[in-house]
């Protein structure tokens, strides 16, 4: 691998990472938003409407893994994969800002679903490529550590964000009852003073005003990030990181990928170690020729075939077929 190709895989690898954080960004921003709203916002008081959001993003989600392992056939298909989560992230910040019901929300909630799927996934499938085949399980572990790192992360600052960017009103204080002006000590100004005696009374708006604004940085951050990817795979030098760090191309060290599709000849003395007469030939006489490439034959030989996953050794004694 050269200078140019380990820049660009670890270009890649850094960009892989940032998506899976911008991912666990949106999906705590949305899912805490969706949480504080279901009674603040739009007053449901029971558990099963405010969870039904969380139903249909595990329904969605689990059908989104689905169909991308239906689509993707080729490593091609794995980036479009992920731009197409990344658009649909757009959909879930436009039904967030245009939300005026609790339906609306739990729709949003199956399009992040669906957005997650697609692109949580595809960043697995992206990464994994880039490690060697013996630091496959560093790579996952990697990708899904910052994903969490970052989903964890986003708790305090959409609190931070929730106390600057939402308040709360009454809805009519003379109808409010005794039970919530009792909880709530006669005041509804902010989200931290909020009681639930006080669902459909004490009414705290700008939630999915706050999605939209707070999802819309990220989501842009992550399209961006999704769209410099791709443009480096299609325009970037290939990486394979199974190539050989420091090794000429054609170079017969025994292990190492070079994808040549040649074969290598070395010369060594079989015959004689194995207390055997030798039959010389012409050294580099031909003994065949295919489609891989031309295998030469000298005294007592070692024909190395070369592949794409390394390289295969055939012992054979001098003058043997």
């Amino acid at each position: 691998m050269t200078r140019l190709q380990g820049w660009c895989r670890a270009a890649q690898i850094i960009l892989v990472v940032s998506m899976s954080c911008a991912l666990g960004s949106i999906m705590q921003l949305v899912k805490l938003s969706s949480v504080d709203a279901s009674g603040r916002q739009f007053g449901q008081s029971s558990h099963f409407s405010k969870q039904s959001f969380l139903t249909a993003y595990g329904i969605f989600k689990a059908c989104a893994n689905l169909a991308l392992g239906w689509w993707v056939s080729s490593p091609s298909d794995v980036k479009w994969g992920g731009l197409a989560g990344w658009v649909l992230a757009l959909m879930v910040l436009l039904l967030a800002a245009l939300a005026k019901t609790w339906t609306t929300v739990v729709l949003a909630n199956a399009v992040l679903g669906f957005q997650q799927g697609l692109a949580w996934t595809c960043t697995v499938l992206l990464i994994v490529p880039l490690f060697k085949a013996d630091q496959r399980g560093l790579a996952l572990g990697l990708n899904e550590a910052m994903g969490y790192t970052c989903l964890a992360a986003m708790a305090p600052v959409y609190g931070q964000l929730e106390r600057w960017m939402v308040g709360c009103s009454w809805a009519g204080k003379d109808e409010a009852s005794p039970e919530c002006l009792s909880a709530s000590q006669s005041t509804c100004a902010s989200p931290d003073g909020w009681v639930p005696e006080c669902v459909g009374q004490c009414i705290c708006g700008s939630y999915t005003g706050l999605v939209a604004r707070v999802g819309g940085v990220i989501v842009v951050t992550g399209l961006g990030l999704c769209i410099a990817l791709i443009m480096l795979q299609l325009f970037g030098p290939a990486v394979d990181p199974n190539d050989p760090q420091g090794e000429p191309k054609g170079s017969a060290a025994v292990g190492g990928g070079f994808g040549t599709g040649y074969s290598i000849v070395a010369e060594t003395e079989v015959g004689s170690m194995a207390g055997r007469p030798q039959k010389h030939q012409p050294k580099g006489s031909r003994v065949g020729e295919g489609s891989g490439g031309v295998g030469v034959r000298d005294a007592g030989e070692v024909e190395l075939g070369v592949t794409a996953s390394g390289v295969e050794g055939d012992w054979r004694e001098s003058g043997q077929s």
